[in-house]
């Protein structure tokens, strides 16, 4: 006899409640900086959220704080610039309450944007995005706040040190959620270590070197962000390319092929922009 087979039904009521508690969560967030201007309780609010991380038995803690640590450095991040404009004031700005809005409005725009929309999706290509966008947004705000806090301003090799081992922690965790989501690797820690150590390498080349794209008095984004994005572009692509020589090639020739004209296109693209960004860059040395 067969068994009947049932379509499962889609939870709409969930997938609304889901939608209303995080439109609540980011709502309240914009609340304590906006209208209230608590920056310190809006941030404890957005570590906070992330509490079901340790509500479990202690051994399990590593485990869940590693497969979360894109979601935490994207909400640290983020949280980071929504409040940067209290935390950091803008000085010599002729309207600097117009600009304050502005950034952190983006920023609250981004931060429902991921909570809505990205962060629930479990496909490869929302896996890469999700790895992409965090690790913009934390090198975003590592920037901002080591390139613009005073008292760290004065000691240069602190701050360079805190930027490098930053960008490698953002590096680590963005390469091994995006290694993670291929099936079978058995290299998951070293190509996250790997990736940690070049985006480290041009953290320490940007702390002498910092450029910024400035948007808005209070909105900025630095160049270390953008051209780590691009090249991380370029590099998932090769990884990619490498897993599908490393299978049977009578099985995967076709898609070795498409991941070769893939690695092509993402190599020029990455190339050209990298072109451009350095080209127009007016380069002056920070010792």
């Amino acid at each position: 006899m067969e068994l009947l087979k049932t379509q499962r039904r889609p939870n709409n009521f969930g997938d609304v409640l889901h939608i209303v508690a995080q439109v609540a969560f980011v709502s309240l967030i914009g609340a304590l900086v906006l209208v209230f201007q608590l920056p310190a309780v809006a941030f404890l609010l957005a570590v906070l959220s992330k509490w079901r991380i340790f509500a479990v038995r202690p051994r399990y803690w590593r485990a869940n704080l590693t497969t979360n640590m894109v979601d935490l450095l994207f909400l640290v991040g983020v949280t980071a610039l929504i409040i940067k404009p209290l935390v950091i004031p803008t000085i010599g700005t002729g309207d600097a309450a117009g600009s304050l809005h502005v950034a952190i409005i983006v920023w609250l725009l981004v931060l429902a944007v991921w909570q809505i929309w990205l962060k629930p999706r479990t496909s490869q290509p929302m896996v890469l995005l999700q790895a992409g966008i965090a690790q913009f947004v934390a090198l975003v705000a590592l920037c901002t706040y080591l390139g613009t806090t005073p008292v760290l301003s004065a000691m240069n090799q602190v701050v360079l040190l805190l930027l490098v081992a930053g960008a490698w922690i953002i590096g680590y965790a963005s390469a091994r959620h995006v290694v993670s989501s291929y099936d079978g690797e058995p290299k998951i820690r070293f190509f996250a270590q790997l990736w940690g150590l070049c985006l480290a390498g041009a953290a320490w080349v940007y702390g002498h070197w910092m450029h910024v794209y400035v948007i808005s008095p209070d909105l900025q984004i630095p160049q270390l962000a953008l051209v780590a994005l691009l090249i991380s572009f370029c590099a998932v692509r090769a990884y990619d390319f490498q897993r599908n020589v490393s299978i049977d090639k009578a099985q995967a020739r076709v898609r070795t092929r498409q991941s070769l004209r893939n690695l092509y296109i993402a190599a020029l693209f990455t190339g050209v922009l990298l072109t451009l960004v350095v080209a127009s860059t007016r380069w002056s040395v920070i010792l």
